[in-house]
């Protein structure tokens, strides 16, 4: 992504993906690093016999502002697509 930028092709759809895929991983290791806590709660409480606790789930302020920092990529990656759009319909006025 970083050589399609310094190449010019900024706005090229593979630089849109890519940054679309970059977000969308950061999002997925979020929330499997949110959920293995508890699911390695309940395999050692339901696999191993181990005794009843609460099972409990945490949000951590880091948590939220690395999601809110995907929710902005997500949105610079809607509007690098759609200057893409903009400058191709502009190709065909010219």
């Amino acid at each position: 992504m970083l050589r399609a930028c310094a190449a010019g092709s900024m706005f090229a759809l593979r630089t849109v993906g890519d940054m679309k895929a970059f977000v969308a991983g950061i999002l997925t290791a979020l929330l499997l690093t949110g959920i293995e806590p508890a699911l390695r709660v309940l395999v050692w409480r339901h696999g191993f016999g181990a005794a009843a606790r609460p099972l409990n789930l945490g949000v951590s302020s880091e948590e939220l502002l690395l999601l809110l920092v995907c929710a902005l990529f997500f949105v610079v990656a809607a509007m690098m697509h759609e200057a893409r759009r903009i400058a191709e319909d502009n190709e065909g006025f010219v």
